[in-house]
Formats: structure tokens, C-alpha cells, sequence
């Protein structure tokens, strides 16, 4: 009988150390989970933070962008005669300017093929005239030959250098074709 009622006395301090280990087990199975939870987020923020992001338009590249569009999409017919120097106006009725459905950039360019560089920095002068800020500094290259500058420091002291490219090509006298060039505006500050 002690032998029963022993294992009477002992069944409950059995189910009670039972029980208070199911309780410990609760907590480790809550604490893992809570430290899994805050991995998980700390790794998702890390490979957030580690994509790549575009960068901000600055200045330096709105003007890059808006001299690059005025350069390779503005006829010279869509030039006002009234703003730009008269030698523009002179160019064009002593025929020195032929084709008048050139891009500013052919333009310069075909002044490049006739071997007049001279005349492609005078005309890139006259046109970029109101684009020319102090702050920025800018060049136009045609086959990495520069055409025209506008700098008051160098390239190698830039805080910012904006590079654009596009290929230009025209025809001479209606009948020879020149190009393709590698045509680059650079623009730093």
C-alpha cells in the first residue's frame, strides 16, 4: 500500500515538472522564433540598402542632357536669326551653310569633313552661346578631335563629369557622303 499511495504522491509532482517543462519548452520555441523574426527583417533591410539606386539628376547632367538635345535635334532652320551672331545669317546666304535641314551637330560636322575645324568652333560658339554658364564647363568633340570649349577648370579637377555620345553623318554637294563620326559633349562642374 505505502508502495501505491507513494506512486498516488508521486504522479502529481511527475505531471507538475512535466508541465513546467512544456511551459520552458513554450518559451525557447517563442524566443527562437522572435530572434529568426528579427534576422529575417535585419537581412531584408541589408539587401534593401545594398541595391543599387539611381542617381539623383543633378545640374551637371540636366545641362549634359538638355545641350546633347538642342545639339543633335535642333535644325538650322529652326534657329531665330534675330538671336544668333549674323554670321550665322551670313552663312547661310553666301551658301557656306547648304543644307539648312542639318542638326547643329551635322552641321559642325560637315564643317569638320570639308576640313574647316575653324569654322565648326565659330559656329559651335555662336550657337552654344546661351548655354554657356560660368559655373559649368562644357566641350564638343567630333571624332575626338574638340571642336569647342568652354572651361574654366579641367576635367581632371571635376567634382562631376557627364559624358554624351551620338554618331553623326551628312551628305556634301548633294552627291558625297561624309561621316559616320563619333560626335561627344562633355559637360563638368
Amino acid at each position: 500500500m505505502t508502495r501505491g499511495l507513494r506512486a498516488d504522491f508521486e504522479f502529481p509532482a511527475r505531471r507538475a515538472r512535466a508541465t513546467m517543462a512544456l511551459k520552458h519548452k513554450g518559451y525557447f520555441y517563442s524566443m527562437d522564433a522572435f530572434i529568426a523574426m528579427i534576422i529575417v527583417a535585419v537581412g531584408v533591410f541589408v539587401v534593401m540598402q545594398a541595391q543599387s539606386k539611381e542617381l539623383p539628376r543633378t545640374s551637371v547632367f540636366l545641362l549634359a542632357d538638355d545641350l546633347s538635345n538642342y545639339l543633335t535635334h535642333t535644325k538650322i532652320y529652326d534657329l531665330n536669326e534675330d538671336y544668333y551672331p549674323d554670321s550665322i545669317k551670313a552663312w547661310k546666304q553666301n551658301q557656306t551653310i547648304a543644307h539648312i535641314d542639318n542638326t547643329l551637330l551635322e552641321q559642325a560636322g560637315e564643317f569638320y569633313a570639308k576640313g574647316k575645324p575653324e569654322l565648326a568652333n565659330t559656329f559651335l560658339s555662336n550657337v552654344t552661346i546661351a548655354t554657356a554658364q560660368s559655373q559649368y564647363n562644357f566641350e564638343i568633340r567630333i571624332d575626338d578631335v574638340v571642336m569647342f570649349s568652354s572651361y574654366t577648370s579641367t576635367q581632371d579637377n571635376a567634382k562631376s563629369l557627364i559624358s554624351s555620345k551620338s554618331i553623326i553623318s551628312g551628305v556634301i554637294d548633294n552627291s558625297n557622303f561624309w561621316g559616320p563620326y563619333k560626335a561627344e559633349i562633355r559637360v563638368w562642374q
